[in-house]
């Protein structure tokens, strides 16, 4: 087997991460065994710092820190001591940290969305304590993925109310933190289904939406972190779309990476792995790399059920960071190639080819919109669009073979 490639991994390893929830995983389904070893947080924690990765993002379940399943606040104090002291002794830094709304029975039929009033309020409690919980342990984030806020059976709950409730608690938790004068922001994580039937925060766009719900001053205290390939591609959708978007409204807070077959159930493969679209992830990191360089690229998916020795989890972690790295090379040497920076010399360029303002002037912004060519099939006939020999470019540098 060749040695993984430390010299695609050493240039990226510095802006990466990866869910505590990924190595704890132990291979199990809704039809089949665990077939990995249990191990502790910390153990994934060192783990991590052994191999030089720089953030850890932590799920409250994951790390005892749930207080709907450990209600005693002794217990919670001494178990956030522990991992604290894990995160300090490994060199590692949170950089995202998320509350459960999902497992517990008492949000089956959803969590900040909840017809109940009491689901609701301990949902929100949830939330802030999250959030203090984050704050103390130097989180830059708090991801908020509300899987189980969404319908197999839509009378249920109204579809306005719905929306309108998760814009409440959004708004709670950003006035919470300007009031506290805390310095992490909160991110949701879209995804268009499963757990439930149909997702209310489906996609990037759902999740814009929600913000746009916000009052003006909290809007800037909140971003979206997608799940690329998985959570646009479970819905037939375009992730690198979903990252140009979300650069345009300059929200994207951090990147989620993983692979995915289209159309499939959420299969959280390691990134480029199995059937995972290979164009797509190149797009997906070209995209970063062109409109937000310097994002986190945060694994979260798990190692294949298949692994079960005693290095799965450290390979896992190698592998995505060598499946980045090839990626961000690939991205960064085509930006690179003549032929590119030709073909893309008009990718970005934006306005109408004329320069007048309608607010101010709307009789001579007419008119100068009006002077231009009027026959469509005399520009038409010269147009020179480039996609087929771009896309040929893309497909012999992916290959090799330019």
């Amino acid at each position: 087997m060749p040695t993984y490639r430390t010299d695609l991994i050493q240039p990226i390893v510095g802006q990466t991460s990866f869910g505590i929830w990924d190595l704890l995983n132990k291979g199990s389904d809704p039809f089949g065994a665990p077939t990995r070893a249990a191990i502790t947080a910390e153990d994934g924690i060192r783990l991590l710092g052994k191999i030089g990765v720089p953030f850890v993002s932590l799920h409250d379940l994951d790390v005892g820190l749930d207080p709907w399943v450990t209600p005693n606040a002794k217990a919670l104090d001494a178990r956030k001591a522990e991992i604290a002291a894990s995160l300090r002794e490994s060199g590692v830094q949170v950089w995202m940290y998320t509350p459960c709304l999902f497992h517990h029975p008492l949000v089956r039929a959803g969590s900040v969305t909840a017809n109940d009033a009491r689901v609701r309020r301990m949902s929100l409690q949830k939330m802030i304590f999250a959030l203090d919980v984050a704050e103390e342990l130097g989180a830059r984030w708090l991801t908020f993925w509300l899987g189980r806020d969404g319908a197999e059976v839509d009378a249920l709950i109204d579809a306005k109310a719905a929306y309108a409730r998760i814009a409440d608690a959004v708004a709670m938790a950003t006035a919470y933190i300007r009031g506290k004068g805390y310095q992490i922001r909160i991110s949701l994580e879209p995804k268009p289904n499963e757990p439930r039937g149909d997702i209310y925060v489906a996609t990037v766009g759902h999740a814009l939406g929600i913000i746009n719900l916000l009052p003006e001053a909290d809007r800037n205290l909140v971003g979206v972190n997608p799940e690329l390939l998985q959570h646009e591609a479970m819905a037939g959708l375009n992730g690198y779309h979903a990252i140009g978007l979300l650069a345009a409204a300059g929200k994207l807070a951090f990147l989620h990476l993983g692979g995915q077959t289209p159309l499939r159930y959420d299969q959280d493969h390691p990134f480029l792995g199995g059937n995972s679209d290979l164009k797509q992830s190149f797009y997906i990191i070209l995209g970063m790399l062109r409109h937000a360089p310097k994002t986190i690229c945060e694994f979260d998916c798990h190692p294949f059920r298949t692994e079960a020795g005693d290095d799965a989890r450290e390979a896992f972690i190698r592998g995505n960071l060598e499946a980045l790295g090839i990626m961000v090379a690939k991205a960064k040497s085509f930006l690179a190639l003549p032929e590119a920076r030709e073909l893309l010399a008009e990718t970005d360029a934006r306005g109408f080819g004329f320069t007048a303002d309608p607010a101010t002037d709307p009789d001579g912004f007419r008119q100068a919109l009006f002077a231009g060519e009027w026959n469509a099939d005399t520009v038409a006939a010269s147009l020179s669009p480039n996609a087929q020999a771009l896309d040929r470019l893309v497909n012999l540098h992916l290959l090799g073979m330019a």
